[in-house]
């Protein structure tokens, strides 16, 4: 829409008139051409409406966080990696495009699930991370490898160097900008308060602690090893044993890295298959949650993987899309929802 709309200028400029025009007929030209211009931008802004009938309009606004910048550069990656999600669902007829210099316009054919708003406004941030601790979150108990890295003074001012990942050295590190240790920080937060919870900026090659998507665990995570950029192609399918037949009524996601990825998620996983314990788990981070935390029992050199915890067929689709396409540059709310009714148009 601004790209049409500076388009749409150039025929109705003045700048082609005469030298003998008056003020008065060079400003009234003016005014026609921002009348025209104004016309050309509604009418634009109504043919996308008019042509989805029966459906629903959502109105997206980015939500910055920490040094993240609104550019239009983000705001048109935006809307291609919108519109890649939206025709991976198969949602024939949807439209995605800028209003202003900050909103999108989401056109849907029908009301959305949950999953289809999800697909429309998820950042759809992936991260692999090691497991350095896992507390319950049951009030008054702390069970599973939480003591494990119970806050203790680093000796001598300061932590040895981590070797990977998956050192429980890390715990003992200084969390950047504050005094207290990553083991400090886990202990105090709380899943049932979420400003407990890490509220920085995630940082790839740092620790993190966040919980699982169901509230029920805490988690202290190591370094990331694997992002959404690794992952080529990612789908959805009914969840199965490993003689390939269908347990249950939930789904499961189906990942292939690229040869990068590929590599890594190797390596990871030849390293905490030798591990015992909680560290031997693998969480699988989106958005900040954990999704799933699996434990590694071999070494995984084919380049796949799958994703499976209790998750719906929207859910496990949703999901599988927005890996597919790729993550939003930016975080995003639905400003405005709003149903698109018939009106009747004139001659």
């Amino acid at each position: 829409m601004v790209a049409a709309s500076r388009r749409n200028r150039k025929p109705f400029t003045v700048g082609g008139a005469p030298a003998s025009k008056s003020k008065n007929a060079r400003a009234m030209s003016a005014v026609v051409a921002i009348v025209l211009m104004t016309s050309t931008l509604m009418s634009c802004s109504n043919h996308h409406e008019a042509s989805l009938v029966g459906g629903t309009r959502l109105v997206l606004v980015p939500q910055t966080v920490g040094s993240d910048l609104v550019t239009t550069e983000k705001i048109t990656e935006s809307i291609q990696t919108i519109k890649h999600r939206l025709d991976g669902a198969k949602l024939a007829g949807a439209q995605v495009f800028a209003q202003g210099l900050h909103q999108i316009v989401v056109l849907l054919p029908r009301t959305p699930s949950p999953g289809t708003l999800n697909l429309v406004r998820a950042q759809g941030q992936l991260r692999f991370r090691p497991v350095l601790a896992v507390a319950s979150e049951q009030p008054g108990t702390l069970s599973g490898s939480g003591a494990a890295v119970a806050p203790r003074t680093p000796v001598g001012g300061s932590a040895p160097a981590p070797t990977n990942a998956s050192d429980l050295v890390w715990a003992h590190q200084l969390v950047p900008g504050t005094g207290m240790t990553w083991a400090q920080r886990f202990q105090k937060a709380s899943c049932e308060d979420p400003k407990s919870v890490s509220t920085e900026t995630e940082t790839d090659n740092l620790p993190f602690v966040t919980c699982a998507s169901d509230a029920k665990e805490k988690y202290l995570l190591g370094p990331a090893e694997l992002l959404e950029t690794d992952i080529k192609n990612a789908s959805a399918r009914p969840e199965t044993n490993s003689q390939g037949q269908i347990v249950g009524a939930d789904w499961q996601i189906d990942l292939t890295f690229t040869p990068a990825g590929a590599k890594r998620f190797a390596a990871a996983t030849t390293r905490l298959a030798a591990l015992t314990g909680d560290q031997n788990r693998f969480a699988i981070e989106l958005d900040t949650l954990v999704i799933s935390a699996p434990s590694v029992q071999e070494a995984i050199t084919g380049g796949q993987a799958q994703i499976s915890g209790v998750f719906t067929p929207d859910e496990a689709t949703t999901i599988a899309n927005q890996l597919t396409a790729g993550s939003l540059p930016l975080k995003f709310q639905i400003q405005s929802q709003e149903s698109i009714t018939a009106t009747p148009q004139g001659p």
